[in-house]
């Protein structure tokens, strides 16, 4: 990415410039060059990945047992994702400390 003062200008893998924009009040408004889509593509998750999202982060394994959607059905040999919200409510905390150092005697 290239800014200029009112214009930016985005490459692709092989620094050709495949997208510029222009800055038009606050905001910068594309065009895509040659016909070229590349700043309008998306990724779609997986019929389970929707899922574990949408019921909050319940296990695969779960969905399926309890039937909680129909027609869901996970394959344990099938590919998921990482999911990052999960593991991060894996993570341990350090314990709070039984005894306070310190007591105020006064406000602040």
């Amino acid at each position: 990415m290239k800014f200029v003062s009112s214009q930016c200008a985005i490459h692709d893998e092989n620094q050709r410039i495949a997208v510029t924009a222009k800055l038009i009040g606050s905001l910068y408004h594309l065009d895509v060059i040659d016909g070229r889509e590349v700043a309008n593509t998306a990724v779609t998750d997986s019929n389970e990945v929707l899922w574990h999202r949408r019921y909050g982060h319940v296990g695969f394994r779960n969905l399926a047992a309890n039937q909680m959607v129909d027609g869901f059905d996970y394959q344990k040999s099938s590919d998921s994702k990482f999911c990052e919200p999960c593991i991060d409510g894996k993570h341990h905390t350090s314990a709070f400390p039984s005894k306070a150092g310190k007591k105020a005697i006064e406000i602040l």
